[in-house]
Order: structure tokens, then sequence, then C-alpha cells
């Protein structure tokens, strides 16, 4: 009896309540980053894989950043729908985003914006530049599907569903793997490379899309009310999503503004597309140990927001804080054990994404900047879910000016202590892997990742 009300305790203790509503939602996070690796594992079993991943690289990046920008609609399930007609309403208001959206990365990929956007500015080859507009086409209606599911999703959340919206992300990276494995073994991967990732991420996202609408359908929606609670209109969605679509679109605008930048001051077209190729890669694994952090923004909306029938417990802010310095602490310890440890990176990105040896060698180095990114992101969340909360949206604006600026001041300054796009380390590995004892060393990583090799050469290699 005693055990007994110990668990019973321990399962109503708000620490667990907290770690409960969280871990799905990070689910959904690394999920996600796994998934574009395995994306990034098909293209690397293409004939040309520096030019087809680069060009992936660079439509599934431009993609990413209007797909970030529509997923703030989960915010507004989150916190703006309360009945039936408001559930329509704003509903409607997504379709029409996505859909214009969609437009525009058609116009992208059919006009000489294009052109001017991925082969003047980034001065790729014109291999590159082909096979990105063929990508972006592709990939035109990807956003329109993801913004309808994470707007389900928000509602979901709302009502503390999220174990069901960890399982539709985890249901997403299973269709993707399961495309990839099938797509693998079919001509396409010779004859057209490119559409096997994009085929894959389709699939991925509309079962996660049918997943979501089931269990809101099922679950959320006989609960909303059919007579209007509180009125919605669309002048206060404006002002409610603005300013957090603007900051997530500069965030998620400067992994391609970062990109642009890398190939155009390399040196030529083809460490342009090795540097494109290096951050592809990076970009997912570096963010498994620091982008589910951002979830923390729906835990203040979720558990700190009072309602009139008091139907719900609200957890106090001084254990929200704790919980979230918690998430930081174990973020960081998981990026020194990855990032840092010779060896462990270089073997995930060669054994699991399957890139070849030179390339991983080049991500070591971003990969451990990576490390620090926790500190800034877990107080970013924490900050934009307290707003959220009580609706000051607007306050979180300034804070997207501040980020272009550091980037284009820490690039400038970096170009100008270092060289091109690769910086002088990056150069010194190129140059090593060169050699024939370079090259044996990488046949047994390729073979034997975690063998025991000297020290001297894990320590070499990473």
């Amino acid at each position: 009896m005693k055990c007994l009300e110990q668990l019973t305790s321990v399962l109503t203790n708000d620490y667990f309540t907290l770690f409960k509503f969280v871990v799905p939602l990070a689910l959904t996070d690394v999920i996600a980053d796994v998934g574009e690796q395995f994306l990034n594992r098909s293209v690397a079993s293409s004939l040309n894989v520096v030019d087809t991943l680069a060009a992936f690289g660079l439509a599934y990046v431009f993609v990413k950043l209007f797909v970030g920008m529509l997923q703030e609609v989960k915010q507004v399930g989150v916190v703006l729908v309360h009945d039936r007609p408001g559930f329509h309403k704003l509903l409607l208001c997504v379709v029409v985003m996505g859909i214009g959206v969609t437009i525009i990365i058609v116009v992208i990929a059919k006009t000489q914006l294009g052109v001017w956007l991925i082969k003047d500015l980034h001065r790729v080859s014109d291999n590159v530049a082909e096979l990105t507009y063929t990508a972006f086409a592709y990939l035109s209606v990807f956003p329109l599907i993801d913004s309808i599911s994470w707007y389900h999703g928000g509602v979901l959340l709302q009502y503390r569903h999220s174990s069901l919206v960890g399982f539709a992300s985890l249901a997403e990276i299973m269709a993707q793997i399961f495309c990839v494995a099938v797509l693998l073994y079919t001509p396409l991967v010779c004859s057209a490379p490119i559409v096997v990732p994009i085929l894959s991420a389709y699939c991925g996202v509309i079962t996660r899309c049918v997943i979501t609408l089931g269990g809101f359908y099922r679950l959320v929606y006989p609960k909303l009310s059919k007579k209007i609670i509180e009125r919605v209109t669309l002048l206060r969605l404006v002002f409610f999503i603005s300013p957090l679509v603007f900051v997530l679109g500069i965030q998620r605008m400067s992994r391609p503004m970062i990109n642009l930048l890398v190939a155009r001051y390399s040196p030529n077209e083809c460490q342009a597309a090795t540097a494109v190729a290096v951050l592809t890669a990076t970009y997912p694994l570096g963010r498994m140990a620091y982008g589910w952090l951002n979830q923390l923004r729906t835990v203040s909306p979720t558990f700190q927001k009072k309602r009139e029938d008091n139907s719900r417990r609200v957890i106090a802010g001084k254990k929200v804080a704790i919980f979230i310095i918690a998430t930081l602490a174990f973020s960081f310890l998981f990026s020194l054990c990855v990032y840092w440890v010779p060896g462990v990176s270089v073997s995930i990105l060669v054994s699991a994404v399957g890139i070849p040896p030179y390339l991983a060698l080049l991500c070591v180095d971003p990969l451990r900047v990576f490390s620090f990114f926790c500190f800034t992101v877990s107080v970013r969340a924490s900050l934009t879910g307290w707003l959220t909360l009580h609706k000051q949206t607007k306050l979180v604006a300034p804070s997207g000016f501040i980020r272009l600026g550091i980037i284009f001041a820490v690039f400038f300054t970096l170009r100008a202590l270092g060289n091109g796009g690769l910086t002088p380390v990056q150069q010194y590995k190129m140059r090593l892997i060169l050699t024939p004892s370079s090259q044996r060393r990488m046949r047994a990583i390729k073979k034997k990742p975690w063998s025991s090799l000297p020290l001297a050469d894990w320590l070499t290699l990473s």
C-alpha cells in the first residue's frame, strides 16, 4: 500500500507532469532531425553525392524556411482555439497561408527569380542549380500539408495530448525510413536520385497529417463548443502570429543565409558545393542536441494558463524554471558526449548517414560549435513561452533583427581571419585525407566504426 501511495505521488508530481508532456514533443524535434539524416542517407547513395547533397540541401533548407514560419500555427491552436466557429475560421486562414507559400515556391522554381537566387547568388555549378530547381518544384506542396498538420497538433497540445503528437512524428520518421528503403532498390537512385528524398519527405508528412487529424477529430473536436466562447478576428490573428512568424522566419532564414554566404565566398564552385554539403550533413545532427529545447515554448501557455472553470491544475512558475534548467543540463551533457569525444561524430556520419569520410571529417568542427547552442535556445524558448502566455508576442520581434546582425558580423569577422567557405582547419583536413595512410584509416572506420583504433588516429580524424 505504501509503495502504491509513493507511485501515485510520483505520477501526480508537477515535475513528472511536465516531463510527461515535454518528452513526446522533444521526440518530435529529434525525430525530425533523424528523418532529415535519413533523407541525406538516400542522397548519399547516389553516384554524384556532393552535387546531389548540395542541391537537396539548398532546396530543402529554403522550403523548411517557409515550413518553419508556418509552423507557428501550432501556437495559434494552443492559445486561440476555444470553439468550433473559431477553429473553422482559423483553419481557413491556415489553408490560405499554405496555398500562398506553395505559389511562392513554384514561382521561385519556374522563373528567373530562382536562377538569381540559386545560381547567381550561391555561385554553384549548372548541374547543382538544375537539380535545385527540380527539388523546389517537387517540394512546393509540402508546406501546405505540414501547416495543416501542425495547426491540428496545436489544438491537441492545448488539451494535453502531447503523446499523440509525438506518436504522429514517430510515424512520420518510420514512413520516411520505409520509403527510403523501398526507393533505394528502384531505378530512381540512378536516373533521378534527387526524387528519392523528396518522395520520402512527402510520405512522412502525409502520414503525420493523417494521424494528427484523426486524433483531433476523435478526441478533441467533440469537446469544442458549438457556440462562440471567444471571438477570433483576422486582425487579432495577425497581431498574435506575425511576431512569432517573423522571429521564426529569421531563425530559419539564418541557415539558407549561411549557406549563401559560405557558398558565395568560397574560392571556387567545387569548394562551394563541398561547403554546402558539409552544412547539409552537419545541421540535423548538431540540432539533435538542442533543437528539442524549442518545445519548451509550449510549457507556459499550457500549464500556467488559468481557466475560468478551474478545470486544469496550474503549475507554479518556479517549478517550470527548475524543469527548464534540468533540460538544459541534459542537452549540454549530451553535446559533450557526442561532439567532443574523439571519433563519435565521425563514426555516426560515416556509418549511419553514409556520407563519404572526407565530408565527415569536415563536419567535426561545426558540430562542436553546436554544443553551446543549448544555452541560448533554452532561454529564448522559455521567454517566448511566457510572452505567448500573456499574448505579448510583439515583444519577441526585435530579436530577429539582432540575430541577423550577429550572423553578418560573425561571418565577416571569421572571413577576415580565415579563408572562404572552409576554415583553415578544414582545409588542412582536406589535404590530410588525401594521403594514402589516411585513406586506409577511413576504410577502417567505414568497416568498424567503433573498432579499437589507436587514440592518435581518432584524434587525427576528429
